[in-house]
């Protein structure tokens, strides 16, 4: 070989040589086996790939894509991947898709994008675990119609739809409903229909007497899912109710007899006969007109009024209005009323009643008395009057009151003690005064359903006492169940002479309240460390499904909920010493808010001891039973001590309170591998200072023995 043909064959293996050092392997860090964590419905997230070599002078493709064999369709788009090609890193866009949770494998191939050479490997692989983790939807609720009524329409329904937890991955939560109005005072929701499961609710709604304007009902739809990780389990909408104003008939007020002597002349007036109208039209509006010719001789001025004729209350103020009597018994006026705009109302009667021949008559305002649910007594009536023409005397006469018509087990009948002053009512046991010492009668009866009866007696017995004793007459309900009906009652009174009065009535509306959950101040104790259950318990004699959540976090620790229909929650304790969270409890249309006390103890703290060994060993299918006795000479005046397991406790372990000191670890069927070893804590409460000890036991768990099998 010459000269040249060496130097050819040198420059060919240096061109070789470099040629292989050119493609040496391509590689990238491994990913490890930390799932990367994406939660659901989040934006964009970037997925890294680092330490990407490969021969100098060189460039690369990376590529990514879903392996489909392990978990099924991925939960993300497919991934993007971004990189110049020479970069030491790439990443790769990851998106989960609307409402996807689940998990998937990434397969990330980094390839040298001009082939091999020198044998090196030009392409390779690893693979990550991936996870969207899900998060709670907000139920959904359709925005309901808008509702137009006239007033005094009186019971109604909201139509309510498109209800469910979510996503179908949700629909095995519960979903619950509370509806309240923004103005009470126009409308009430009397109660909701739901079966858990259905799109559709009808919320019951009723109007208020003579009520009208515009109003909400405030709807909120929660479900059973949680907050965590930003979840949400609420949602809210507006119902708009229209209430139009509707003109409302006049009515009649006062029909009381007119005393008069024998063929002598009368002036009506407005404590004989008067009308009302909640509308306040004027009173010159307000039309009396005559069925038929009374007896006697009825004038207008100086008018005289037949059958068709018509006087006004406001010639009834002007007293115009006369009437002179037939001479015999008893004449009767008879009249339709109306106020021009509403149809007419009646007929009416107007009895006129010759010296002689009075009863007693009671007269008791058109407008019916209001009771709220756990409000005061209220007055049945505050304005009521008695008349009789032809006696001020009652004795020997009597009041009664009862409830014809729409009692409740609960209602009862009461006269007020309103003090000594002038005209005031006053008791002493069962004995009624008026004005101070001037005994007028007893009274009896009045719950269980039986009539209230003021009997009087005595000279100081008179008709302006006794309606000073029916303007103290009380209607209230004993309960938390009072229900919507509205009560009748009916007054009736006898002077003690003659033949009693007739019976008259008046209406007692009657407005339910929801009572709101209650529950005794709320607390937790623990050690440091040790994470505890507690089931929390309210009381609320209007439902029986409440819903529990969590309005804030303790300062310190975490506080979760295990079940929010029973009132579970988790702590998780943060630093040593006091703290607090806020929690709600929450029925249809309220919600209680209560601060729950935490407290976490340390080893060096005064605090419940164990004074005897657990433990060490069970025996499958062999019932356990262990006595804990605990010291509490640390602590000043403890209470008697309540447990709780912490930790892992195999299902089927129980511990309970054996003596002040003392508990019992009871485990009646032991089950599980045999060889494990459980490991586990009883938590000593003292309830007095909130004090917290640990007994920290290891179980290990034995086949059962052959003898036993």
């Amino acid at each position: 070989m010459n000269a040249m043909g060496f130097g050819t064959f040198l420059r060919c293996c240096l061109i070789v040589l470099m040629a292989g050092g050119l493609h040496a392997a391509v590689s990238f860090d491994e990913f490890g086996v930390t799932p990367f964590e994406i939660r659901e419905d989040s934006p964009a997230s970037p997925f890294l790939v680092t330490g990407i070599t490969y021969p100098i002078g060189g460039r690369v493709v990376v590529t990514a894509a879903f392996d489909v064999t392990g978990f099924g369709d991925p939960p993300l788009q497919a991934p993007v991947v971004e990189h110049d090609g020479v970069s030491s890193t790439a990443r790769v866009i990851l998106t989960p898709l609307p409402s996807a949770a689940g998990w998937t494998i990434l397969t990330v191939t980094v390839a040298i994008d001009d082939g091999t050479a020198g044998g090196g490997a030009d392409r390779v692989s690893h693979q990550a675990l991936i996870r969207v983790t899900a998060v709670n939807d907000a139920p959904t609720i359709d925005q309901p119609v808008e509702i137009s009524i006239d007033e005094d329409h009186g019971a109604f329904d909201i139509l309510v739809h498109g209800l469910s937890p979510g996503p179908p991955e949700e629909s095995y939560q519960n979903i619950s409903l509370r509806a309240v109005p923004t103005q009470p005072s126009l409308i009430a929701v009397t109660g909701i229909d739901y079966v858990q499961g259905s799109p559709d609710a009808t919320i019951h709604v009723t109007t208020l007497p003579d009520a009208h304007g515009v109003v909400s009902v405030i709807i909120v739809v929660s479900d059973n899912g949680g907050t965590y990780d930003g979840g949400e389990n609420a949602n809210v909408r507006f119902a708009q109710v229209i209430i139009a104003p509707v003109n409302d008939p006049p009515v009649l007020a006062v029909h009381r007899d007119l005393p008069v002597s024998l063929g002598g002349l009368a002036t009506i007036t407005t404590a004989h006969l008067r009308l009302t109208d909640v509308d306040n039209p004027s009173s010159a509006t307000l039309v009396f007109t005559l069925v038929a010719t009374p007896p006697g001789t009825l004038k207008r001025h100086s008018t005289t009024l037949v059958t068709g004729g018509s006087f006004t209350q406001a010639d009834i103020e002007a007293g115009d209005i006369t009437y002179r009597h037939s001479g015999g018994a008893t004449d009767t006026i008879t009249f339709t009323y109306g106020d021009g705009i509403a149809a007419a109302q009646g007929p009416g009667t107007l009895l006129v009643t010759p010296s002689g021949l009075g009863r007693p008559e009671i007269h008791l305002a058109a407008l019916a008395p209001l009771w709220s649910e756990d409000g005061p007594a209220t007055t049945i009536a505050p304005t009521g009057t008695i008349t009789d023409p032809d006696s001020t005397s009652v004795n020997g006469g009597f009041l009664s009151i009862d409830i014809p018509i729409g009692f409740v087990s609960g209602d009862v009948l009461t006269v007020a003690d309103q003090g000594m002053g002038a005209g005031q009512v006053s008791l002493s046991h069962q004995i009624v005064y008026v004005s101070g010492s001037y005994p007028v009668g007893y009274f009896s009866g009045g719950d269980a359903g039986t009539p209230l009866v003021i009997t009087f007696s005595g000279t100081y017995a008179t008709l302006d006492r006794m309606t000073a004793v029916l303007r103290a007459v009380q209607f209230a309900h004993v309960g938390d169940d009072p229900g919507s009906t509205s009560r009748i009652l009916r007054v009736v009174a006898s002077d003690g002479t003659a033949e009693s009065s007739d019976p008259v009535t008046t209406t007692v509306a009657v407005i339910p309240v929801d009572d709101p959950p209650v529950l005794a101040a709320p607390w937790m104790a623990t050690t440091a460390g040790v994470a505890r259950d507690i089931r929390l318990a309210a009381v609320d004699p209007d439902s029986t499904t409440l819903t529990w959540s969590i309005i804030s976090q303790p300062a310190a620790g975490v506080l979760t909920i295990v079940d929010p229909a029973a009132g579970i929650f988790h702590l998780q304790p943060g630093a040593i010493g006091s703290t607090s969270a806020q929690i709600a409890v929450a029925d249809t249309t309220s919600i209680t808010v209560a601060t729950l006390a935490i407290l976490v103890t340390d080893g060096d703290s005064p605090q419940p001891l164990p004074a005897s060994d657990p433990p060490r060993e069970a025996f499958i299918g062999i019932r356990l039973d262990a006595d804990l006795v605990f010291d509490v000479s640390s602590l000043t005046a403890p209470g008697a001590l309540t447990f709780a397991l912490t930790g892992s406790p195999p299902a089927g372990l129980e511990v309970s309170a054996l003596g002040p000191t003392s508990a019992r670890l009871t485990w009646p069927a032991p089950a599980g591998t045999g060889g494990a070893l459980l490991a586990f804590g009883i938590l000593a409460i003292d309830p007095v200072s909130r004090a917290a000890g640990l007994l920290p036991v290891l179980l290990r768990l034995h086949p059962q023995p052959r003898a036993a099998q």
